[in-house]
């Protein structure tokens, strides 16, 4: 059967798009009646737990204000400025070293360690073709759809001869669960490396291709950041609450609700149905749309 967005309505297609997603990911059918697996559940969560808050805490400007409600404003990194348009962005109003991101998606990140080795014009094109980019139409992200793009332009974190390491929490029902590490933060003079631990600092193979030779000594701050994990994952079945650790100081990431693009690939199907086993799913919290639409053969 072909099916498009010209052809269904919005709902019908989201759904429809999903189970080709999944399929064309993992080669099995996707079935919400009884979803086991943790590719399985969120691919669920998407579509039957669509919280307004979700939207909020997915967008990398309002999620601040997220945070500051849950008293960890002390984690936040400082933003210099933001546009509703490339056509604002100027390298000259800002300092040497920045990031530049996009709100509305993921990987939508310019690091700038020295501005004189960029320019401008390019910048610009890049960012307005980021801002003019639609994100979870085509994987029904639900949360990117509702969100209004806006770049922004971030303090560069941390000196140079700083340890830089992002510390993901997948944290489900509140709790943080697992652990990934990894080193891959823009600097391509470092060998980078992605690897699993429990929260207790244990080192284990969650994903299918890990170095298991490396293994880092546990971050004095390691239950301070499970602490703030847990605060902003209470709300959530399921999110992803990511840190940057430089030097001795914890900045917050972001919140991900949709890790991978709901398939998470280089995981180990024993992990994905352990995954799966320990998150509980909520209630349904239904759109308008599920009422008006009938969606046939549902599985």
């Amino acid at each position: 059967m072909s099916f498009g967005k010209k052809h269904l309505p919005y709902p019908l297609y989201a759904v429809a798009n999903s189970k080709m997603v999944y399929h064309n990911g993992t080669g099995k059918e996707l079935n919400y009646k009884k979803a086991a697996d943790y590719n399985e559940k969120i691919f669920w969560l998407a579509r039957y737990w669509q919280h307004p808050l979700i939207v909020k805490c997915a967008d990398k400007i309002a999620v601040r204000d997220y945070v500051r409600d849950c008293g960890l404003d002390f984690l936040l990194n400082e933003i210099l400025v933001v546009y509703s348009s490339a056509d604002s962005i100027s390298l000259d109003d800002l300092p040497d070293r920045f990031v530049l991101k996009c709100n509305h998606g993921c990987g939508f990140n310019i690091i700038c360690k020295d501005k004189s080795l960029f320019d401008n014009t390019e910048v610009k094109a890049k960012v307005d073709k980021w801002l003019h980019t639609s994100i979870g139409i085509e994987t029904a992200e639900y949360q990117y759809q509702h969100i209004p793009p806006y770049a922004y332009a971030e303090r560069y974190i941390g000196d140079e001869e700083d340890e830089r390491l992002e510390i993901q929490f997948f944290c489900f029902n509140g709790e943080a669960r697992h652990i990934l590490l990894r080193n891959d933060l823009g600097d391509a003079a470092k060998q980078s490396f992605a690897i699993s631990y429990t929260r207790d600092w244990k080192r284990v193979k969650d994903r299918k291709r890990e170095d298991m030779s490396i293994d880092i000594e546990k971050p004095e701050k390691l239950d301070s950041m499970i602490s703030y994990a847990e605060c902003l994952a209470r709300p959530f079945p399921n999110v992803r609450v990511d840190f940057y650790l430089v030097g001795d100081r914890v900045y917050f990431g972001e919140l991900t609700f949709s890790t991978s693009g709901n398939i998470l690939y280089n995981y180990n199907d024993k992990v994905l149905k352990e995954w799966g086993d320990e998150l509980v799913l909520p209630e349904k919290i239904r759109t308008k749309w599920y009422k008006k639409y009938k969606i046939m053969n549902r599985k």
